[in-house]
């Protein structure tokens, strides 16, 4: 099983390379992607998709909340709980 670390790594390295285009940037973890511009719905719609494929799991549409997506953290810890 992956840990939260590994998982962050995954969803940063996803972010950059594939919703905003720039390795360069430095993502903050504890803050909401969305809320602070840095991905639209639009992206938020294709790091889910990605996680279905990556970790192998289903994402009820009732999970997306701030809660469980508000940052990077957040999306973490949800994955976790559903491996």
């Amino acid at each position: 099983m992956m840990n939260q670390q590994d998982i962050i790594d995954k969803l940063v390295s996803f972010t950059k390379e594939n919703l905003i285009f720039d390795n360069d940037v430095i993502l903050p973890l504890d803050r909401s992607l969305v809320l602070d511009g840095y991905i639209d719905s639009y992206a938020l719609v294709e790091l889910i998709v990605f996680i279905e494929k990556q970790w192998n799991v289903s994402i009820n549409i009732n999970d997306v909340t701030s809660d469980n997506f508000g940052s990077l953290i957040k999306i973490s810890q949800y994955i976790i709980k559903l491996l």
